[in-house]
């Protein structure tokens, strides 16, 4: 039971995460006998099991009839937990369900026929149960074509088919379809860190809200497997993820306010909790754990608006990965590429170099092919990492010491061999697309409501991800603005895509329908902050306007540290700066725009911006306006820069765009 205060503060996270590093190492993995199945738990009824309950299998809760659940496969390698320990104690809400029997083996005692009205013998309501299908399949509730190794109604729509259940190699979980084997592990104690009802209650919501919408465009397997299966085993996880549950849930917009969370001191508490089990993570086999809390860390302090915090943690836990990855592959394959997409943040966040994560040697393999939508994710995200490392070291050629200077020839070899490996991505993506094309539309008719709605808004996220970053790169080492103005063209396939997408399935999206449910944060980054660069470096007015338009439209009101009401106001401002025109909080021009007109003058053009931390009131003709302030930088001829600093009105234009939202992408399980 927790009680009172931890004396470790959460700002000391890092330091904790650090002194580890040289200390803690494998995490080992044991096979077990008997094993004690974990399955389907979207905890839909109110009830405890006793010990004899759970040890024969004759009553089992099933989480099938919830329209949204969470699939995890849990060995425990001893007698399963007691009621009387925590783990199954009474809340108002749902419990975990527990099977004494291993796949496809019959209870003893419990033969056909007998018991009839026994619950562990119901099946789905309205349809049978699906038995020999994909994981994948399985989980989302509809049929499986059964096509081996992975089922076409899987792959067709962009989705990582998880196979078929059979039991693995325990010696690596990294295998490459994660959620096929059954993973077996030692829990460290029963039901670790859930002592009320408040924490059952936490542990639901984070489980069936939070988990399966964290990842936005991205896979959520990591979110809702892995996390959940550790949230059993170790304390660590399990007060993690109750913080995150009640920060995510205490989130809310105000009427013109970005994402304000209300009350700490639940999360905190848990926060505490956490900090003090991961210092008693001192052995060696226990290093990936630290990585995993390390990453929760690093949502906690996303949901807390702890910037520099959360660098660190990513900057510590990318220290760790580099010297475990080897030892524990599994690591690499499900944590690597998480960590990969939070380095970004120490480069638009951070001022000290030395912030940035180094992971040089960790690149992916260029593939033969793209599958999936994750392989495509997997190379850009690779991409799009090089390329913010190469802006970093093309800084002072571009907007400090070295402007003008001749840039080194390894630092143009490196920007070529990425651009180089942009083209590679381009012509699989185009492949894999016009796959997708030709196999989509008679697979799915269907499911149109849901099928069409993922591939396409996946292929909009890659696709810019992909424009941004080829401007990006070739802009490392410009020192004038202008040269933006040579790539109207990938910013002009941006905003037609993007305005295409948008209307071909606004109507038919399963979060268009369902709006009042869009997720009000994510860990991962959406179309936000790339809509935002689009909107501030593109300098013809009605793309940029267009781009404007469409942030709250395809954006979230929190993306990890990006805040939409904020970048949106900071946009729409650069646009009237540079323009000398007036924007109502849409963008949409308060005048007409004359014809003929041109692009800004160098001189004009915004080079930079900064906002102070915190939003203020202004009383302005007799209304309270919230805003920050804001700081324009632009650069005069000669060189030298000059500053502009204004009180910026920022309004949560997100709940105001109505019907037109569309919500970012989310794989919805």
């Amino acid at each position: 039971m927790l009680t009172g205060a931890f004396p470790c503060h959460p700002m000391r996270t890092a330091g904790i995460l650090w002194s580890l590093q040289d200390d803690i190492g494998r995490f080992g993995l044991t096979l077990a006998s008997p094993t004690w199945t974990f399955r389907e738990s979207s905890f839909s009824h109110q009830a405890a099991l006793t010990e004899t309950e759970a040890r024969t299998g004759t009553h089992r809760h099933l989480a099938d009839r919830h329209k949204t659940n969470v699939t995890g496969w849990l060995g425990f390698a001893s007698s399963p937990p007691k009621a009387e320990q925590g783990w199954l104690e009474p809340f108002s809400g749902d419990l975990i369900l527990f099977s004494a029997r291993r796949p496809g083996e019959r209870g003893r005692g419990n033969k056909r026929g007998k018991h009839k009205r026994d619950i562990h013998t119901m099946a789905r309501k309205g349809s049978r149960k699906v038995r020999t299908g994909c994981l994948t399949c399985k989980v989302r509730k509809i049929k499986c074509d059964e096509t081996r190794p992975f089922c076409n109604r899987c792959t067709v729509t962009g989705r990582k088919c998880d196979g078929y259940p059979h039991v693995a190699d325990l010696s690596d979980v990294s295998s490459s379809s994660p959620g096929s084997s059954i993973i077996r592990l030692q829990p460290s104690r029963a039901s670790p860190g859930i002592n009320t009802p408040n924490d059952s209650r936490a542990l639901q919501y984070f489980a069936e809200a939070v988990g399966p919408l964290l990842s936005g465009a991205v896979d959520p397997y990591f979110w809702t497997h892995i996390v959940m299966q550790f949230s059993t085993l170790e304390p660590a996880v399990t007060h993690s993820i109750l913080a995150i549950s009640d920060l995510y849930e205490q989130f809310h917009t105000g009427d013109n306010a970005a994402v304000v969370p209300r009350d700490h001191s639940f999360a905190l508490r848990h926060y505490n909790a956490a900090i003090h089990e991961l210092k008693g993570m001192m052995s060696r086999e226990k290093q990936p754990v630290v990585l995993l809390v390390c990453l929760l860390f690093i949502c906690i302090e996303f949901l807390r608006s702890g910037r520099e915090a959360a660098i660190r943690h990513c900057k510590h836990g990318v220290a760790i990965l580099r010297d475990t990855h080897n030892e524990f592959p599994w690591t690499k394959e499900h944590l690597l590429p998480l960590f990969r997409r939070l380095s970004e943040y120490s480069f638009f966040f951070s001022n000290e170099k030395s912030d940035f994560p180094d992971l040089s040697g960790l690149e992916r393999h260029v593939p033969p092919n793209f599958s999936t939508f994750q392989d495509a994710q997997l190379m850009i995200d690779d991409i799009y990492c090089q390329t913010l490392q190469l802006m970093k070291k093309g800084y002072p050629y571009r907007d400090d010491s070295l402007r003008g200077c001749a840039v080194p020839p390894e630092l143009l070899a490196q920007q070529e061999n990425i651009n180089q490996l942009l083209d590679r991505w381009n012509a699989l993506f185009t492949q894999f697309n016009d796959r997708i094309r030709y196999s989509d539309t008679p697979t799915t008719k269907l499911f149109e409501l849901e099928e069409d709605y993922l591939p396409k808004m996946l292929r909009g996220f890659l696709s810019t991800r992909y424009e941004c970053c080829r401007v990006w790169l070739n802009m490392a080492f410009m020192n004038n603005q202008t040269g933006f103005d040579k790539f109207l063209t990938n910013y002009s396939r941006i905003v037609k895509n993007l305005a295409t997408t948008v209307v071909a399935v606004s109507e038919r999206s399963k979060l268009a329908s369902l709006s009042a449910k869009t997720p009000k944060f994510m860990f991962e980054t959406g179309y936000t902050p790339m809509l935002f660069f689009v909107a501030t470096t593109c300098r013809h007015l009605e793309t940029r306007l267009e781009a404007l338009r469409l942030i709250p439209i395809l954006g979230l009101p929190r993306e990890n540290l990006w805040e939409m009401a904020t970048l949106v106001a900071m946009a729409r401002r650069t646009i009237e700066l540079e323009h000398d025109i007036s924007l109502d909080p849409y963008g949409r021009p308060l005048a007409p725009i004359e014809p003929g007109w041109t692009l800004p003058a160098n001189e004009k053009r915004i080079v930079d911006m900064w906002t102070e931390p915190k939003t203020e009131e202004k009383n302005i003709m007799g209304h309270i306006v919230r805003g920050r302030i804001v700081g324009f930088f632009r650069r005069r001829a000669d060189g030298s820069t000059s500053l502009h600093t204004e009180f910026v009105e920022v309004r949560n234009v997100k709940d105001e765009v109505g019907a037109s939202r569309v919500g970012s992408p989310v794989i919805i399980p």
